[in-house]
């Protein structure tokens, strides 16, 4: 440089890691799936396979009796990649 200042200069960094543990519903935590186009037959198993509830409504919101196994579904609430808990429902619409 060109006023012939030098500077040296040192630190010292002294950190802990501690292990925190999951919060207590850690493993009741489930993202809902993504059901829209599925086959109603396919997303009962993945509903079963991660422990979330399906039921099957009409556009007004009022639940189907017999839906058929094979009917395509069109919509979902929650939507896909919201966080729910085990247990919780996923209403289908057809």
């Amino acid at each position: 440089n060109r006023y012939g200042f030098q500077a040296n200069a040192a630190a010292k960094i002294q950190f802990k890691i501690v292990p925190i543990p999951a919060p207590g519903q850690a493993s009741d935590i489930r993202v809902a799936p993504n059901l829209t186009g599925m086959q109603l037959a396919a997303a009962e198993q993945l509903g079963n396979q991660l422990d979330i509830s399906l039921e099957v409504v009409d556009q007004q919101g009022d639940p189907i009796a017999n839906p058929a196994a094979n009917a395509k579904i069109s919509a979902q609430q929650p939507e896909a990649g919201e966080i729910m808990l085990a247990g919780a429902v996923i209403q289908l619409e057809l």
